[in-house]
């Protein structure tokens, strides 16, 4: 909206996106689907367009530099490399705010790890 309070054209087309990324349960209901949508492509008779898909070579160039990848390999070390920093991000977030875990949830040390080590090994080569 403007300051004399009248929507802008754009509002109209982005005020369903802006509503749908405001739910919480929005991308977990949108990645069930994608992945509902995956499987039954990838077990109907149209699986060879789904992996032809995986297989399409993807070109980044500048100048005479060229990267040339099929889309599976973008997907594997691109997009999951971001997923996992953005990962990392919001676990170092989590901790150093201290909201991580509830105290009462927090696993009480194991004695198993000291205990493992202090008995004796168990020989099994001849």
């Amino acid at each position: 909206m403007h300051a004399d309070n009248h929507p802008v054209p754009i509002d109209r087309f982005l005020n369903p996106f802006r509503d749908f990324a405001a739910n919480k349960l929005a991308g977990a209901g949108l990645l069930l689907a994608a992945t509902a949508v995956a499987l039954v492509w990838a077990n109907s008779p149209l699986a060879a367009s789904y992996h032809a898909l995986f297989e399409m070579p993807v070109n980044i160039s500048a100048g005479p530099l060229e990267i040339k990848k099929p889309l599976l390999h973008w997907i594997n070390d691109g997009l999951m490399g971001f997923f996992f920093f953005v990962v990392g991000l919001e676990i170092s977030v989590s901790c150093s705010r201290g909201t991580s875990v509830p105290h009462a949830w927090r696993p009480s040390p194991s004695p198993a790890p000291s205990a493992a080590c202090s008995s004796p090994r168990s020989s099994t080569s001849r």
